[in-house]
């Protein structure tokens, strides 16, 4: 998909500068060539998210467990990593076990999630703001796949939420949650939402921390830096091991869990 954005980039690029310059060098000419290859830029963004917009409205409705529409989903993100020049540094991943279960961590952006999506391979889903259910291209698909709206975490419709997650782990698919209930912004943590944890708890779900690291500074130097950014996978922590812990031990215990990794990041 990378390959084919690239292509169409390139091909928008010399289709406009020939249509509007001839490729004559003049400073006027060369300023229009600029524009042209900035123009080209989204234009190829938008060429490849077509098919994207036509699969998505055929077939089932719910392709909650079709590996087919993951992997498909799966394609453009490698893309949209580059776009946003991250260079992901990933540690832990020995730690991921097989099946499914539910994934929590600490939330910076929006785009710790391109990533995560990026890393697992079994059909995975999010519990994300009802908001993104809006998007253009990018809302359709969230329903399509499973993922599940939620509004806040303290708010009583997060309960219903949580039950459709449940549902969802149930049916076979790993469930993505930020305890926190909203962004950060940088790499110190909100308090963690006990009630968030029942998701895992309810079932008795195998719950697979993550920590991620500098993803809020995404946008900065944007195109011309390059940000480093971190996601590491903590040890599984088993049902057997919470059965005797309330939702608040659990969440403080991951929060630790969590603040000890960035503070390891932070001192590297």
């Amino acid at each position: 998909m990378t390959l084919a954005f690239l292509l169409f980039w390139a091909g928008y690029t010399v289709l406009f500068s020939w249509l509007l310059t001839d490729f004559t060098l003049t400073p006027l000419n060369a300023l229009i060539g600029f524009g042209s290859f900035l123009i080209s830029f989204g234009l190829g963004v938008v060429t490849v998210f077509i098919p994207y917009v036509f699969y998505g409205r055929f077939g089932d409705k719910d392709r909650t467990l079709d590996p087919k529409a993951h992997r498909f989903i799966g394609l453009i993100l490698p893309l949209i990593i580059r776009i946003l020049r991250l260079k992901v540094h990933v540690s832990g991943q020995e730690n991921i076990p097989k099946g499914h279960f539910i994934m929590l961590g600490n939330h910076q952006s929006y785009y710790e999630i391109v990533v995560i999506k990026h890393l697992i391979e079994h059909p995975m889903i999010f519990m994300a703001k009802r908001p993104v259910f809006g998007w253009p291209v990018i809302g359709h698909w969230a329903k399509l796949i499973g993922n599940v709206p939620i509004d806040k975490l303290a708010d009583r419709s997060a309960a219903e939420a949580i039950i459709k997650g449940i549902k969802q782990y149930k049916r076979g698919a790993i469930v993505t949650i930020f305890p926190e209930g909203k962004r950060s912004f940088s790499n110190s943590m909100n308090p963690m939402k006990p009630g968030a944890f029942k998701l895992a708890t309810k079932p008795k779900a195998p719950i697979l921390p993550f920590t991620i690291h500098n993803f809020h500074k995404t946008w900065k130097g944007w195109p011309f830096k390059r940000n480093h950014v971190h996601i590491h996978f903590h040890e599984v922590i088993k049902p057997k091991f919470y059965e005797d812990m309330n939702t608040v031990e659990l969440a403080k215990h991951v929060q630790t869990m969590i603040e000890r990794q960035i503070e390891h990041y932070e001192s590297t």
